[in-house]
């Protein structure tokens, strides 16, 4: 009984603290949109990042809402858009942090972006002692924009947690594929936000080229779209060496 207690009052304090987010002032940043175009094609032309019409808009238009959701399947770009978008917030002097759910995610995070990620156990210092984490309303995170990377992984109670870190003024992105891996904990985080009509959004749909020649890209963006992926089993192709094999031995 006290843990379903814990959980409306997670649930409570998550769409309290989005709905705070979303009531907000959007970014003053919005009045500098032609900056942030000269910026954003200067800084994919000298680095040979050629963006797509959908990612473009998500990194020029990000900065400005307070509360958003980068989503799509894989091999559509989204760490791509990622990589630029905490260069143009870092070129805006912004304090940027970015966190995942597991250690894993992080890490990956770190070697593709180029900025540091933690956990989020980690980012808001969880404490043993008090079962509980060190950062919260009464400590906040000293942040301007918070990424949060792998957001299907979230869970309600750490969502909930993660909110109440973020300081008064502070912009929060989710990124992540409600598609993908669920969180183990209660709640179904991402997909919930995702179902709000209030909640600003940016959907990349377009599969690049290198990420086609992927075998698991391409079946998970069939099955998503309700066609039975054609798949040639792997054994197939060891049929004619198992015959070789027989007969040499």
């Amino acid at each position: 009984m006290l843990l379903f207690k814990s959980l409306y009052f997670d649930e409570l304090t998550t769409a309290t603290r989005v709905k705070g987010l979303l009531a907000g002032q959007r970014s003053q940043i919005q009045t500098e949109q032609a900056r942030i175009l000269t910026w954003v094609g200067k800084y994919c032309q000298q680095e040979g990042i050629q963006l797509s019409e959908e990612q473009h808009r998500a990194v020029c238009q990000i900065p400005t809402e307070a509360f958003s959701i980068l989503t799509g399947g894989p091999g559509c770009g989204k760490t791509t858009c990622t990589r630029v978008l905490a260069q143009l917030l870092k070129a805006m002097k912004k304090r940027v942090l970015l966190a995942a759910p597991t250690g894993r995610a992080a890490q990956r995070m770190s070697e593709v972006i180029g900025f540091e990620a933690k956990t989020i156990h980690r980012l808001l210092e969880w404490a043993p002692a008090k079962n509980g984490f060190n950062r919260d309303e009464k400590n906040p995170l000293q942040v301007d924009f918070l990424i949060i990377d792998e957001s299907s992984m979230l869970d309600i109670s750490l969502t909930a947690s993660l909110l109440k870190a973020v300081p008064p003024g502070a912009q929060v992105l989710f990124i992540g594929d409600p598609d993908q891996l669920p969180a183990v904990g209660a709640g179904d985080v991402l997909a919930d936000l995702l179902k709000s009509e209030n909640v600003p959004r940016f959907r990349l749909t377009q599969v690049f080229r290198q990420a086609q020649a992927s075998s698991i890209i391409r079946f998970a963006h069939e099955i998503n779209s309700g066609v039975v992926p054609r798949i040639i089993s792997p054994w197939r192709a060891l049929r004619p060496l198992q015959k070789e094999m027989i007969v040499y031995f």
